[in-house]
């Protein structure tokens, strides 16, 4: 089971399906989750290297697209251990709410998730 703790520890975690137990909390980039990291949006240039608020794990051809938004506007593809594979941003100048908040992907097997 995967879960998005997006509104209190900005981070991700796999649980077991056999134990039950968790793995780690992951972050952004594979990166220790470090909840007092700041937090502001970037427009332009380096991203954050902490989620701001994950939400919305996607899990398709045995990796997760995680969604961070709002500051962050990106959508990160990553391994089922948590390996960092690639990311995209969505409208980074975008204010408010942000953009990236969910992933819908088609059921169908030729539809493939492409990042740049």
């Amino acid at each position: 089971m995967f879960v998005a703790d997006g509104y209190g520890n900005r981070a991700w975690s796999v649980f077991d399906a056999e134990d039950r137990q968790v793995q780690a909390p992951l972050g952004a980039y594979g990166n220790k989750p470090d909840d007092k990291a700041a937090i502001r949006p970037r427009e332009s240039g380096p991203t954050s290297q902490q989620f701001n608020t994950p939400h919305g794990i996607t899990v398709r051809q045995r990796r997760d697209r995680l969604c961070d938004g709002p500051r962050n506007n990106r959508v990160q593809a990553v391994r089922l251990d948590g390996t960092f594979l690639k990311e995209a941003f969505i409208k980074r100048e975008s204010r408010g709410t942000g953009t990236a908040f969910g992933v819908a992907l088609s059921a169908d097997s030729r539809t493939t998730f492409r990042l740049p």
